[in-house]
């Protein structure tokens, strides 16, 4: 029996060899363990809370870089303002949800959406007389659009770090909305029938039907309130 523990007559136990192996692969996998543990919690967003990151972080980003471009080439100076503010507030609920996303581990989009690429490729080849319209052409839309988002996720969002700022940030975007409405009306009656000829070819594009006057029913709606 005291030759059972021998590997083939040899003087080592076999059991011994075999042992530090056993160790070995223990730490490997317990190593591919706690790997694969990091990996899954470098997204741990549910699918309603990873839909409202994304939202809003490549909003902000397609504000930002459409903002930058409006701020040197819009021909009226509310447009340019308006464009300055959105370059500058969007700066700022960027930075926050940059550092959530930092502090939590979740991953967080760096590039412009394809509809605002196109957007930007438009406005570089927009003439003066085009411009102001091409850039403000969803800027109302876009921000009822996000203050719905934020309302939701303030709502509803799994993440308390994510529905804290979420309604942390509805302030900000309720005044930008009334700051694109406050700029369409200061556009002149060139730029405003420019902007709702731009709302016609974009709603056509869209596939909704829409005529010149359902384009119009944006640039009539009264001021929204911006209280919460």
């Amino acid at each position: 029996m005291k030759h059972i523990g021998r590997a083939f007559g040899g003087n080592r136990p076999a059991f011994a060899g075999a042992g530090k192996t056993f160790l070995l692969a223990f730490a490997l996998v317990s190593a591919g363990i706690v790997g694969n543990a990091a990996a899954d919690n470098a997204d741990v967003l549910s699918h309603r809370d990873r839909a409202f990151v994304d939202e809003a972080a490549q909003a902000g980003i397609g504000q930002i870089a459409l903002g930058e471009r409006a701020e040197q080439s819009a021909a009226s100076a509310p447009v340019r303002e308006f464009a300055s503010r959105m370059v500058n507030d969007h700066a700022k609920v960027d930075a926050q949800l940059r550092a959530i996303s930092e502090r939590d581990g979740f991953a967080f989009p760096h590039r412009l959406t394809s509809d605002d690429q196109k957007k930007a490729d438009r406005l570089a080849r927009a003439h003066a007389g085009q411009f102001d319209a091409v850039y403000m052409v969803d800027q109302a839309a876009n921000h009822r659009k996000a203050i719905a988002a934020f309302e939701r996720e303030a709502r509803e969002g799994d993440k308390p770090d994510l529905r804290r700022f979420a309604a942390d940030m509805l302030p900000t975007l309720r005044d930008d909305l009334h700051l694109a409405q406050s700029a369409e009306q200061q556009m002149s009656a060139a730029e405003r029938n420019a902007l709702r000829d731009a709302r016609g070819v974009e709603a056509s594009k869209k596939g909704t039907g829409a005529t010149h006057v359902a384009a119009q029913k944006n640039e009539r709606m009264p001021m929204e309130e911006t209280g919460q």
